[in-house]
């Protein structure tokens, strides 16, 4: 199996083990909020590791101009491979199994499946997928 293959594996357990936490029915693809919901969400755009800086900023760009995009922030390799050890402790992957990306805050979630859309198929993306929003810290 391929270190991608087990990333989206994995993120994709987490995404389906929080969205059976709540009691709304399913989303449409994981992590977005169902049609009927405005709850923001994120949507995480990885980007190949042979990405050009042209390409990067044409995403970034793109991004930026979107219906729906609250905020966005781009994540190194670095930054992205210590935040998953950080969030799963037991993760045996290597800084080469995971990309930079860009973290993209909606102000709706029923903005996502546009977003995604629009970025999914640009040079440079290798692809887009829903995370579950950050908790507010108490």
């Amino acid at each position: 199996m391929s270190p991608r293959t087990l990333i989206a594996m994995v993120s994709m357990l987490l995404v389906a083990a929080l969205s059976g936490c709540s009691s709304s029915p399913p989303p449409a693809w994981p992590g977005s909020a169902p049609a009927s919901e405005a709850a923001p969400g994120m949507l995480v755009v990885s980007l190949r590791d042979d990405v050009t800086t042209a390409q990067r900023q044409s995403v970034e760009a793109k991004l930026r101009t979107l219906p729906g995009v609250r905020a966005i922030a781009f994540e190194s390799r670095d930054a992205a491979y210590q935040r998953l050890r950080k969030e799963l402790p037991d993760w045996d992957g290597r800084p080469a199994d995971v990309h930079a990306s860009y973290q993209v805050a909606l102000t709706d979630g029923r903005a996502a499946d546009s977003v995604r859309g629009e970025v999914v198929g640009m040079p440079g993306v290798d692809s887009v997928t829903a995370r579950p929003s950050p908790s507010p810290t108490r």
